[in-house]
């Protein structure tokens, strides 16, 4: 069994989403955007792939009802 290394995940969170202190004098680590706007960047696509579900829900709502007819006349 591989050994186990709680830091290298507590890294990986450090460099992909760093806290930093703004107006402390430290520099934020950015990585093409600040947090701020990674997390509004993550919930608007949260946003489009719940929008594409529906849609995909939507366009194959023939195909489920068929479906599931089908298989409540197998039970």
């Amino acid at each position: 069994m591989p050994e186990r290394r709680p830091g290298r995940l507590l890294f990986i969170t450090w460099q992909v989403l760093p806290s930093g202190r703004q107006g402390r004098g430290s520099v934020e680590a950015t990585f093409i955007f600040s947090r701020h706007e990674w997390v509004d960047f993550h919930a608007w696509l949260a946003v489009i792939a719940v929008v594409l579900l529906v849609i995909h829900i939507a366009l194959h709502w023939s195909w489920i009802v068929a479906t599931t007819k089908r298989l409540r006349q197998r039970i």
